[in-house]
């Protein structure tokens, strides 16, 4: 249990083994964790690499940090919520947001861009709606026969 860390003794809380340990129990941990250790950069790196929400609970430093958000959006793309308003707008950071959402649906995303890009050529109306088409996973529809 990642909640066991805020009773472990003091030096134990700067263990970065443990603490890596209980991180990948549940990102909370961090809170527990010592001052050392959550102003560590490679820690912070490394960790978020196991744990991507532990980028909820770091300084506003590391999430203002290019390479911490990046490894964290790569492997769950929800936390992007945590980051800097600054990297919610960043091209590289949100298409590997996207890619992390479903590894497939990014590359039919890209195609459906790159298809109304030429169609938009032909007719600014098909244009209009070429993007208006959604392309979201259907998870909860039933396959028809």
């Amino acid at each position: 249990n990642s909640r066991l860390l805020k009773y472990a003794r003091d030096d134990l809380k700067s263990n970065r083994d443990l603490v890596l340990c209980a991180l990948q129990q549940g990102s909370e941990a961090l809170e527990f964790a010592s001052d050392d250790v959550k102003v560590d950069r490679d820690f912070i790196l490394a960790a978020v690499t196991k744990n991507s929400w532990i980028l909820k609970y770091t300084s506003v430093n590391f999430q203002n940090d290019r390479d911490i958000v990046l490894a964290a959006v790569t492997r769950d793309s929800r936390v992007l919520r945590y980051a800097s308003k600054e990297f919610k707008q960043d091209r590289e950071i949100k298409l590997a947001a996207m890619k992390s959402e479903n590894p497939g649906l990014w590359k039919v995303k890209v195609l459906h861009m790159t298809l109304c890009a030429y169609i938009s050529i032909l007719s600014p109306q098909l244009y209009q709606r070429c993007m208006h088409i959604t392309l979201t996973p259907s998870y909860n529809k039933k396959p028809t026969r």
